[in-house]
Protein backbone atom coordinates (compact mmCIF):
# COMPACT_ATOMS: atom_id res chain seq x y z
CA UNK A 1 0.00 0.00 0.00
CA UNK A 2 3.15 2.41 0.86
CA UNK A 3 4.43 1.92 -2.82
CA UNK A 4 1.26 2.80 -4.01
CA UNK A 5 0.36 5.54 -2.18
CA UNK A 6 4.05 7.05 -3.10
CA UNK A 7 3.36 6.26 -6.59
CA UNK A 8 0.36 8.02 -6.56
CA UNK A 9 1.73 11.14 -4.87
CA UNK A 10 4.78 11.32 -7.91
CA UNK A 11 2.30 10.56 -10.27
CA UNK A 12 3.73 7.64 -11.58
CA UNK A 13 0.04 6.19 -12.38
CA UNK A 14 1.69 3.55 -14.64
CA UNK A 15 3.62 1.68 -11.27
CA UNK A 16 0.42 2.69 -9.68
CA UNK A 17 -1.51 0.56 -11.50
CA UNK A 18 1.04 -2.05 -11.23
CA UNK A 19 1.17 -1.77 -7.34
CA UNK A 20 -2.85 -2.38 -7.31
CA UNK A 21 -2.83 -5.34 -9.74
CA UNK A 22 -0.66 -7.08 -6.83
CA UNK A 23 -2.85 -5.55 -3.57
CA UNK A 24 -5.93 -6.38 -5.85
CA UNK A 25 -4.90 -10.40 -5.48
CA UNK A 26 -4.80 -10.19 -2.21
CA UNK A 27 -7.09 -9.58 0.57
CA UNK A 28 -6.44 -6.58 3.18
CA UNK A 29 -7.89 -7.54 6.35
CA UNK A 30 -6.84 -4.29 8.41
CA UNK A 31 -9.74 -1.59 8.30
CA UNK A 32 -7.74 1.03 8.71
CA UNK A 33 -5.27 -0.36 6.02
CA UNK A 34 -8.45 -1.49 3.62
CA UNK A 35 -9.50 2.68 4.29
CA UNK A 36 -5.98 3.35 3.06
CA UNK A 37 -6.22 1.56 0.01
CA UNK A 38 -9.32 2.63 -1.27
CA UNK A 39 -8.24 6.20 -0.85
CA UNK A 40 -5.24 5.64 -3.33
CA UNK A 41 -6.79 3.60 -5.42
CA UNK A 42 -9.51 6.04 -5.56
CA UNK A 43 -7.09 8.86 -7.26
CA UNK A 44 -5.80 6.80 -9.32
CA UNK A 45 -9.11 5.62 -10.61
CA UNK A 46 -10.32 9.24 -12.01
CA UNK A 47 -6.85 10.85 -12.47
CA UNK A 48 -6.59 8.04 -15.24
CA UNK A 49 -10.11 8.21 -16.48
CA UNK A 50 -12.02 5.64 -15.02
CA UNK A 51 -14.33 7.23 -13.80
CA UNK A 52 -17.02 4.33 -13.42
CA UNK A 53 -15.02 2.53 -11.27
CA UNK A 54 -13.41 5.57 -8.94
CA UNK A 55 -17.58 6.21 -8.15
CA UNK A 56 -18.11 2.63 -6.96
CA UNK A 57 -15.03 3.09 -5.12
CA UNK A 58 -16.05 6.40 -3.00
CA UNK A 59 -19.27 4.83 -2.48
CA UNK A 60 -17.54 1.73 -0.89
CA UNK A 61 -15.22 4.27 1.10
CA UNK A 62 -18.33 5.90 2.21
CA UNK A 63 -19.64 3.05 3.97
CA UNK A 64 -16.32 2.07 5.42
CA UNK A 65 -16.63 1.40 9.22
CA UNK A 66 -13.74 3.33 9.38
CA UNK A 67 -15.11 6.65 8.35
CA UNK A 68 -17.88 6.36 10.97
CA UNK A 69 -15.16 5.85 13.51
CA UNK A 70 -12.67 9.15 12.54
CA UNK A 71 -14.15 12.38 11.04
CA UNK A 72 -10.26 12.70 10.26
CA UNK A 73 -10.35 10.05 8.43
CA UNK A 74 -13.71 10.71 6.64
CA UNK A 75 -12.35 14.08 5.85
CA UNK A 76 -9.29 12.64 4.05
CA UNK A 77 -11.55 9.83 1.98
CA UNK A 78 -13.62 12.89 0.65
CA UNK A 79 -10.89 14.74 -0.14
CA UNK A 80 -9.07 11.87 -1.64
CA UNK A 81 -12.54 11.35 -3.81
CA UNK A 82 -14.65 14.02 -4.22
CA UNK A 83 -13.96 15.06 -7.82
CA UNK A 84 -15.34 11.70 -9.33
CA UNK A 85 -18.56 12.70 -8.67
CA UNK A 86 -18.14 15.93 -9.93
CA UNK A 87 -16.66 14.93 -13.09
CA UNK A 88 -19.51 12.51 -13.74
CA UNK A 89 -22.47 15.51 -12.97
CA UNK A 90 -23.88 13.60 -10.45
CA UNK A 91 -25.35 16.39 -8.62
CA UNK A 92 -27.00 14.40 -5.77
CA UNK A 93 -23.93 12.71 -4.47
CA UNK A 94 -21.76 16.21 -5.01
CA UNK A 95 -24.74 17.83 -2.71
CA UNK A 96 -23.95 15.24 -0.19
CA UNK A 97 -20.19 15.38 -0.06
CA UNK A 98 -20.76 19.52 -0.14
CA UNK A 99 -23.00 19.16 3.05
CA UNK A 100 -20.75 16.26 4.77
CA UNK A 101 -17.81 18.70 4.16
CA UNK A 102 -20.01 21.69 5.72
CA UNK A 103 -20.09 19.91 8.42
CA UNK A 104 -17.12 19.01 9.60
CA UNK A 105 -15.94 22.38 8.94
CA UNK A 106 -18.31 23.71 11.10
CA UNK A 107 -17.95 20.88 14.00
CA UNK A 108 -14.13 21.90 14.04
CA UNK A 109 -13.56 25.19 12.90
CA UNK A 110 -11.92 23.48 10.17
CA UNK A 111 -10.89 26.14 7.01
CA UNK A 112 -9.15 23.21 5.19
CA UNK A 113 -12.59 21.19 5.31
CA UNK A 114 -14.77 24.59 4.12
CA UNK A 115 -12.53 25.10 1.39
CA UNK A 116 -13.71 22.22 -0.14
CA UNK A 117 -17.51 22.40 0.64
CA UNK A 118 -17.02 25.90 -0.77
CA UNK A 119 -15.75 24.40 -4.09
CA UNK A 120 -17.91 21.66 -3.91
CA UNK A 121 -21.00 24.59 -3.72
CA UNK A 122 -19.28 26.55 -6.77
CA UNK A 123 -19.03 23.15 -9.30
CA UNK A 124 -23.05 22.73 -8.15
CA UNK A 125 -23.81 26.41 -9.02
CA UNK A 126 -21.55 26.64 -11.92
CA UNK A 127 -23.72 23.06 -13.27
CA UNK A 128 -26.91 24.48 -12.30
CA UNK A 129 -25.81 28.06 -14.77
CA UNK A 130 -25.67 30.15 -11.90
CA UNK A 131 -22.01 31.97 -12.41
CA UNK A 132 -22.48 34.69 -10.29
CA UNK A 133 -23.23 32.26 -7.15
CA UNK A 134 -20.47 29.71 -8.56
CA UNK A 135 -17.75 32.88 -8.73
CA UNK A 136 -18.92 33.85 -4.85
CA UNK A 137 -18.23 30.07 -3.66
CA UNK A 138 -15.19 29.78 -5.51
CA UNK A 139 -13.75 33.20 -4.17
CA UNK A 140 -14.57 31.76 -0.65
CA UNK A 141 -12.88 28.77 -1.35
CA UNK A 142 -9.14 30.28 -1.82
CA UNK A 143 -9.96 32.57 0.87
CA UNK A 144 -10.15 29.50 2.93
CA UNK A 145 -7.90 26.99 1.63
CA UNK A 146 -5.73 30.40 1.99
CA UNK A 147 -6.69 30.72 5.85
CA UNK A 148 -5.81 26.79 6.54
CA UNK A 149 -2.54 27.68 5.07
CA UNK A 150 -2.91 25.38 2.05
CA UNK A 151 -1.40 27.60 -0.71
CA UNK A 152 -1.90 25.53 -4.09
CA UNK A 153 -5.33 24.83 -3.64
CA UNK A 154 -5.88 28.48 -2.84
CA UNK A 155 -4.26 29.15 -6.16
CA UNK A 156 -5.90 26.81 -8.01
CA UNK A 157 -9.61 28.30 -6.64
CA UNK A 158 -8.31 31.57 -7.65
CA UNK A 159 -7.60 30.49 -11.20
CA UNK A 160 -10.83 29.07 -11.41
CA UNK A 161 -12.28 31.96 -10.21
CA UNK A 162 -10.58 33.51 -12.98
CA UNK A 163 -11.36 31.43 -15.18
CA UNK A 164 -14.93 31.19 -15.18
CA UNK A 165 -14.94 35.09 -14.79
CA UNK A 166 -13.94 35.84 -17.75
CA UNK A 167 -17.01 34.70 -19.59
CA UNK A 168 -18.84 37.81 -18.99
CA UNK A 169 -15.78 40.24 -17.71
CA UNK A 170 -12.29 41.62 -19.14
CA UNK A 171 -10.46 38.59 -20.44
CA UNK A 172 -6.96 40.99 -20.49
CA UNK A 173 -7.34 41.48 -17.26
CA UNK A 174 -7.94 38.27 -16.09
CA UNK A 175 -5.20 37.00 -18.30
CA UNK A 176 -2.58 38.81 -15.98
CA UNK A 177 -4.06 37.59 -12.47
CA UNK A 178 -3.56 34.04 -13.81
CA UNK A 179 -0.38 34.45 -15.10
CA UNK A 180 0.60 36.04 -11.93
CA UNK A 181 -0.96 33.66 -9.97
CA UNK A 182 1.04 30.47 -12.36
CA UNK A 183 4.04 31.60 -11.20
CA UNK A 184 3.27 31.78 -7.61
CA UNK A 185 2.59 28.57 -7.87
CA UNK A 186 5.72 27.54 -9.32
CA UNK A 187 7.26 28.43 -5.52
CA UNK A 188 5.43 24.88 -4.06
CA UNK A 189 5.63 21.39 -4.88
CA UNK A 190 2.31 20.80 -6.94
CA UNK A 191 1.21 17.56 -7.39
CA UNK A 192 -2.32 15.88 -8.35
CA UNK A 193 -2.32 17.53 -11.72
CA UNK A 194 -2.88 21.26 -10.44
CA UNK A 195 0.00 22.65 -12.60
CA UNK A 196 -1.45 21.14 -15.69
CA UNK A 197 -4.93 22.50 -14.48
CA UNK A 198 -3.96 25.71 -14.21
CA UNK A 199 -2.15 26.11 -17.10
CA UNK A 200 -5.01 25.00 -19.22
CA UNK A 201 -6.84 27.36 -17.46
CA UNK A 202 -5.16 30.34 -17.91
CA UNK A 203 -4.52 29.62 -21.74
CA UNK A 204 -8.42 29.28 -21.75
CA UNK A 205 -8.91 33.00 -20.13
CA UNK A 206 -5.66 33.75 -22.91
CA UNK A 207 -7.84 32.88 -25.62
CA UNK A 208 -10.38 34.91 -24.77
CA UNK A 209 -7.84 37.58 -24.24
CA UNK A 210 -6.74 36.86 -28.32
CA UNK A 211 -3.39 35.98 -27.04
CA UNK A 212 -3.45 32.62 -28.99
CA UNK A 213 0.65 32.03 -28.88
CA UNK A 214 1.00 31.97 -25.69
CA UNK A 215 -2.34 29.88 -24.95
CA UNK A 216 -0.51 27.57 -27.53
CA UNK A 217 2.76 27.31 -25.63
CA UNK A 218 1.30 26.80 -21.85
CA UNK A 219 -1.86 24.09 -23.53
CA UNK A 220 1.02 21.63 -25.56
CA UNK A 221 3.06 21.92 -22.74
CA UNK A 222 0.17 20.58 -20.06
CA UNK A 223 -0.84 18.15 -22.98
CA UNK A 224 2.77 16.74 -22.69
CA UNK A 225 3.13 16.69 -19.41
CA UNK A 226 -0.30 15.07 -18.85
CA UNK A 227 -0.17 12.22 -21.41
CA UNK A 228 3.19 11.46 -20.10
CA UNK A 229 1.66 10.74 -16.72
CA UNK A 230 -1.17 8.82 -17.96
CA UNK A 231 -3.35 11.15 -16.61
CA UNK A 232 -6.86 11.07 -18.95
CA UNK A 233 -8.54 13.51 -16.87
CA UNK A 234 -6.31 16.18 -17.50
CA UNK A 235 -5.79 15.70 -21.28
CA UNK A 236 -9.49 15.33 -21.93
CA UNK A 237 -9.51 19.39 -20.58
CA UNK A 238 -6.61 20.24 -22.48
CA UNK A 239 -7.76 18.90 -25.59
CA UNK A 240 -10.84 20.98 -25.57
CA UNK A 241 -8.81 24.02 -25.31
CA UNK A 242 -6.56 23.44 -27.76
CA UNK A 243 -9.61 22.07 -30.59
CA UNK A 244 -11.30 25.50 -29.80
CA UNK A 245 -7.83 27.53 -29.88
CA UNK A 246 -7.17 25.60 -33.07
CA UNK A 247 -10.85 26.75 -34.63
CA UNK A 248 -10.46 30.24 -33.68
CA UNK A 249 -7.29 29.90 -35.87
CA UNK A 250 -9.34 28.94 -38.54
CA UNK A 251 -6.68 25.76 -38.88
CA UNK A 252 -9.41 23.06 -40.10
CA UNK A 253 -7.03 20.13 -40.18
CA UNK A 254 -5.55 20.41 -36.27
CA UNK A 255 -9.31 21.08 -34.90
CA UNK A 256 -10.28 17.64 -36.75
CA UNK A 257 -7.54 16.13 -35.48
CA UNK A 258 -8.20 17.54 -31.57
CA UNK A 259 -11.97 16.73 -31.58
CA UNK A 260 -11.50 13.12 -32.69
CA UNK A 261 -8.93 12.79 -29.79
CA UNK A 262 -10.94 14.24 -27.47
CA UNK A 263 -14.43 12.25 -28.57
CA UNK A 264 -12.37 8.72 -28.60
CA UNK A 265 -10.72 9.80 -24.64
CA UNK A 266 -13.54 11.61 -22.94
CA UNK A 267 -16.56 9.20 -24.50
CA UNK A 268 -14.77 6.41 -23.62
CA UNK A 269 -14.44 7.41 -19.85
CA UNK A 270 -17.69 9.18 -20.14
CA UNK A 271 -16.57 12.71 -18.14
CA UNK A 272 -19.56 15.43 -18.26
CA UNK A 273 -18.26 17.52 -16.33
CA UNK A 274 -14.43 19.51 -16.87
CA UNK A 275 -12.89 21.79 -14.55
CA UNK A 276 -10.47 23.01 -17.33
CA UNK A 277 -13.57 23.86 -20.00
CA UNK A 278 -16.39 26.79 -19.31
CA UNK A 279 -19.56 26.47 -20.40
CA UNK A 280 -18.68 28.12 -23.59
CA UNK A 281 -15.98 26.75 -24.54
CA UNK A 282 -17.81 22.75 -23.57
CA UNK A 283 -20.52 24.25 -26.01
CA UNK A 284 -18.46 24.83 -28.90
CA UNK A 285 -16.34 21.91 -28.56
CA UNK A 286 -19.52 19.62 -29.01
CA UNK A 287 -21.46 21.29 -31.12
CA UNK A 288 -17.51 20.58 -33.89
CA UNK A 289 -18.05 17.37 -32.24
CA UNK A 290 -21.53 16.79 -34.23
CA UNK A 291 -19.61 18.59 -37.23
CA UNK A 292 -17.38 16.09 -37.63
CA UNK A 293 -19.85 13.33 -37.57
CA UNK A 294 -19.46 12.46 -33.79
CA UNK A 295 -23.10 12.76 -32.21
CA UNK A 296 -23.88 10.10 -29.17
CA UNK A 297 -21.53 11.80 -26.90
CA UNK A 298 -21.43 15.15 -27.28
CA UNK A 299 -25.34 15.08 -27.96
CA UNK A 300 -25.42 13.16 -24.03
CA UNK A 301 -23.19 16.46 -22.38
CA UNK A 302 -25.72 18.39 -23.88
CA UNK A 303 -28.73 16.57 -22.48
CA UNK A 304 -27.13 16.58 -19.30
CA UNK A 305 -25.49 19.89 -18.71
CA UNK A 306 -28.75 21.72 -20.72
CA UNK A 307 -31.52 20.37 -21.90
CA UNK A 308 -32.68 17.98 -24.37
CA UNK A 309 -34.28 21.01 -26.30
CA UNK A 310 -30.82 22.22 -26.65
CA UNK A 311 -29.52 19.18 -27.87
CA UNK A 312 -32.13 19.47 -30.63
CA UNK A 313 -31.34 22.68 -31.74
CA UNK A 314 -27.24 21.92 -31.67
CA UNK A 315 -27.94 18.90 -34.00
CA UNK A 316 -30.04 21.03 -36.34
CA UNK A 317 -27.66 23.60 -36.80
CA UNK A 318 -24.22 22.67 -35.27
CA UNK A 319 -21.95 25.46 -37.47
CA UNK A 320 -23.82 27.85 -36.20
CA UNK A 321 -23.99 27.15 -32.50
CA UNK A 322 -19.88 26.41 -32.75
CA UNK A 323 -19.48 30.18 -33.81
CA UNK A 324 -21.88 31.54 -31.38
CA UNK A 325 -22.25 28.61 -28.83
CA UNK A 326 -23.79 31.17 -26.15
CA UNK A 327 -26.98 31.16 -28.14
CA UNK A 328 -27.63 27.38 -25.97
CA UNK A 329 -27.31 28.41 -22.52
CA UNK A 330 -30.60 30.11 -22.73
CA UNK A 331 -31.72 26.38 -23.43
CA UNK A 332 -30.64 25.21 -19.69
CA UNK A 333 -33.17 23.81 -17.52
CA UNK A 334 -33.12 23.69 -14.03
CA UNK A 335 -31.16 20.64 -12.40
CA UNK A 336 -33.30 18.09 -10.55
CA UNK A 337 -32.06 16.28 -7.20
CA UNK A 338 -33.72 12.80 -6.61
CA UNK A 339 -35.73 12.57 -3.84
CA UNK A 340 -34.19 10.83 -0.99
CA UNK A 341 -34.42 6.96 -0.93
CA UNK A 342 -34.36 5.61 2.09
CA UNK A 343 -34.23 1.65 2.86
CA UNK A 344 -34.68 -0.24 6.24
CA UNK A 345 -33.84 -3.81 6.56
CA UNK A 346 -34.80 -5.03 10.75
CA UNK A 347 -35.35 -8.86 9.83
CA UNK A 348 -32.38 -10.51 9.96
CA UNK A 349 -28.94 -8.40 9.43
CA UNK A 350 -29.54 -4.60 10.15
CA UNK A 351 -28.84 -2.26 7.08
CA UNK A 352 -30.47 0.96 6.60
CA UNK A 353 -29.58 2.76 2.77
CA UNK A 354 -29.71 6.27 2.56
CA UNK A 355 -28.11 8.33 -0.15
CA UNK A 356 -26.09 5.45 -1.88
CA UNK A 357 -24.58 4.76 1.87
CA UNK A 358 -25.22 1.66 4.21
CA UNK A 359 -24.95 1.68 7.61
CA UNK A 360 -24.87 -1.73 9.17
CA UNK A 361 -23.78 -3.38 12.90
CA UNK A 362 -20.40 -2.49 11.88
CA UNK A 363 -20.59 0.96 12.50
CA UNK A 364 -21.54 1.42 15.49
CA UNK A 365 -19.27 1.23 18.92
CA UNK A 366 -21.45 -0.39 20.68
CA UNK A 367 -24.68 -2.61 20.55
CA UNK A 368 -26.60 -0.12 22.72
CA UNK A 369 -25.88 2.57 19.86
CA UNK A 370 -27.35 0.47 17.69
CA UNK A 371 -30.42 -0.62 19.80
CA UNK A 372 -31.52 3.22 20.10
CA UNK A 373 -31.41 3.71 16.38
CA UNK A 374 -33.21 0.53 15.57
CA UNK A 375 -35.76 1.39 18.16
CA UNK A 376 -36.19 4.79 17.43
CA UNK A 377 -37.06 3.76 13.11
CA UNK A 378 -39.31 1.04 14.60
CA UNK A 379 -41.40 4.13 16.45
CA UNK A 380 -40.53 6.30 13.67
CA UNK A 381 -44.69 7.40 13.99
CA UNK A 382 -44.86 8.21 16.79
CA UNK A 383 -42.50 10.71 19.39
CA UNK A 384 -39.94 9.07 21.66
CA UNK A 385 -39.32 10.71 24.91
CA UNK A 386 -36.16 10.72 26.91
CA UNK A 387 -38.16 8.56 29.48
CA UNK A 388 -38.61 5.60 27.71
CA UNK A 389 -35.16 5.34 26.19
CA UNK A 390 -33.65 5.79 29.18
CA UNK A 391 -35.34 3.42 30.84
CA UNK A 392 -35.17 0.67 28.12
CA UNK A 393 -31.67 1.05 27.56
CA UNK A 394 -30.41 2.12 30.82
CA UNK A 395 -33.00 0.31 33.58
CA UNK A 396 -30.41 -0.12 36.10
CA UNK A 397 -29.76 3.26 36.29
CA UNK A 398 -30.99 5.80 38.79
CA UNK A 399 -33.81 7.42 37.10
CA UNK A 400 -32.07 10.85 37.73
CA UNK A 401 -28.63 9.49 36.09
CA UNK A 402 -29.77 7.71 33.50
CA UNK A 403 -30.25 10.63 31.50
CA UNK A 404 -26.17 11.29 31.18
CA UNK A 405 -25.04 8.81 29.05
CA UNK A 406 -28.14 9.07 26.34
CA UNK A 407 -26.96 12.63 24.64
CA UNK A 408 -23.47 10.88 24.21
CA UNK A 409 -24.83 7.58 22.52
CA UNK A 410 -26.99 10.24 20.28
CA UNK A 411 -24.04 11.97 19.61
CA UNK A 412 -22.40 8.47 18.38
CA UNK A 413 -25.18 7.64 15.60
CA UNK A 414 -23.55 7.64 12.58
CA UNK A 415 -24.70 10.57 10.70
Amino acid sequence: IGWACGAVADENFKRAALAFKILDRRNVTDPVWNYCRLMVRGILLYRTGRLAESIDNFTELLNHPVGYYSDQWKITAFVSGHLAVSLAAELDKTKTVMDEFARLGEKYGSDFARGFAHRMAAFLAYQSNNLPLALEYMKKSAASFEASRSPVLAITSMITFCFWSSEAEDAATRSKQCLALLRDMGKYDVGHGFAELCKTMTAGVLIKAGEYGQAEILLLDSLKTSKGKHAAQNVCGTLMQLAELSFLNDKQEKTAYYINEWNTLAGKYGYLFFWEADRLLLIRVCALSVCKGFREYPLKIIRERLSERAAEILLCDPEQIAGNPAVLLSYKSEPTMSKPKIAVKLLGKFGLTAFGTTITDEHFKTKKIGGILKYLLMNRERPVSREVLAELFWPDSDPSAAFMPLPVALRQLPK
